[in-house]
């Protein structure tokens, strides 16, 4: 039998290392749990919700959430889903990526964004394009 644990994050906009931290908190917790697949919220790194791509940009200043999740993912041999906020090439995109034991297996795209979300974050085919053209900017 697979433990599956959805973890709900207690996060704060803009406050990335504060929301990568809390992520790790909730990855131990789970692992300690015996979970072997671990969801995380949407835009876990920056929170939700933002109001312009100035604000967005400054934020993924300090990201690195995927290299954290890969990294707790090897180490507990984890299976982790989580959302997070992109910036490649000054476009943001609002992904999901599934690590298996450390290693990124794939990223995806929000297609059906909502409201504000529409004035600054980009869809599935635009990524798409970016990740073939810059695969090795941004996936570690």
């Amino acid at each position: 039998m697979v433990k599956v644990a959805i973890a709900q994050a207690h996060l704060q906009v803009g406050d990335v290392p504060g929301n990568i931290l809390e992520t790790k908190k909730l990855i131990e917790q789970a692992s300690n749990q015996g979970a072997q697949i671990i969801v995380l919220p949407e835009l876990a790194n920056t929170g939700y919700v933002f109001e312009s791509k100035e604000e967005l940009s400054k934020m993924l200043e300090k990201d690195n959430c995927l290299e954290i999740w890969q990294k707790e993912s090897k180490e507990k041999k984890l299976i982790i889903v989580a959302g997070f906020a992109q910036k490649i090439n000054n476009e943001f995109f609002n992904n999901s990526v599934i690590i298996i034991d450390g290693e990124i297996k794939t990223i995806q795209t929000k297609n059906h964004l909502w409201e504000n979300e529409k004035n600054f974050l980009l869809l599935e085919l635009r990524f798409q394009k970016l990740l073939k053209q810059n695969m090795e900017k941004f996936l570690p």
